[in-house]
């Protein structure tokens, strides 16, 4: 809700008040970030997360190619295990 109107903040206050972070939550607030221009900050949560999973490439991936970085879009979509024909919607489109 938060990140559909622009609230990154709040979005980021309520996952740091989740005791226990599941990827449901880690991939929320990726998409905050970057669904709000801060991709350096989707970075940092990506990075963070214990094991991330294909939405959160694909979340990554996505945020990447709509900044136009597609060389790190792709980058980050060679890493993924099991890439999938989402991940490369992201970066085709």
């Amino acid at each position: 809700m938060y990140a559909y109107c622009g609230s990154v903040k709040e979005a980021i206050w309520e996952f740091d008040e989740i005791d226990d972070n599941g990827n449901i939550s880690w991939n929320s607030v990726m998409a905050a970030s970057t669904r709000n221009q801060k991709l350096e900050q989707a970075v940092e949560f990506w990075h963070q997360m214990p094991i991330p999973d294909k939405i959160s490439y694909n979340e990554l991936i996505n945020g990447f190619a709509q900044f136009g970085n597609i060389d790190g879009a792709i980058e980050i979509q060679s890493h993924m295990p099991n890439s999938n024909s989402s991940s490369w919607n992201a970066i085709i489109t």
